[in-house]
């Protein structure tokens, strides 16, 4: 319910309009063919999965290790140069919208999943506004250093959660200012 349809298609479309400009640099059809729904679907289920076994501290290869330190289902699913090859964005207009918004790159998945986590689940009358790091030390330009915490870099995100549930009614990614120089407030954004 929180992933639509009109998510997978979109995700579903970009992702094989990536791979039909990337084809010809592969040698075989097989390290770059088409992605089909049921393989996209496993794929977000391995994202999912990955963050329910808490996997944010392990580097991904890793998870397809053998020897019985991986997870048997990410070697099971799909190999781990095919998880990396799967992309869910049009990179052609990419740079265009980045002037306009850092997250452009997920801005649709991310509003889409945000309107449904609105309309799938109503939340109670204890709901809190909050503020989480998300642990990250990749390449962002919209890293937040935040030195009380037990993980001292990472991607902020606010949100509007239902203190009995944990239920995310909705949330935003701070990106610091924009590209057109405004930084939107969150909770006006929440309440919203």
């Amino acid at each position: 319910m929180l992933i639509s349809d009109e998510m997978i298609e979109e995700i579903f479309r970009y992702t094989n309009i990536r791979i039909a400009n990337v084809q010809s640099k592969y040698q075989t059809e097989r390290d770059a063919k088409n992605v089909t729904k049921t393989e996209l679907m496993a794929f977000l289920g391995l994202l999912f999965l990955s963050g329910v076994k808490r996997a944010s501290h392990t580097h991904f290869r890793e998870l397809w290790a053998t020897g019985g330190s991986g997870i048997e289902i990410f070697r099971a699913c799909m190999s781990y140069n095919r998880f990396l090859f799967l992309l869910f964005d049009d990179k052609s207009t990419r740079n265009q919208r980045k002037t306009t918004d850092k997250l452009a790159s997920i801005r649709f998945i991310l509003d889409e999943f945000v309107k449904n986590c609105k309309s799938t689940y109503p939340l109670s009358e204890f709901f809190t506004i909050d503020e989480m790091l998300v642990p990250f030390r990749g390449r962002c330009n919209f890293i937040q250093y935040v030195p009380n915490t037990p993980a001292k870099y990472g991607i902020k995100i606010f949100s509007f959660c239902d203190a009995k549930t944990f239920f995310t009614g909705n949330l935003e990614v701070y990106c610091g200012k924009q590209p057109n120089g405004h930084t939107i407030s969150p909770v006006v954004l929440l309440t919203s």
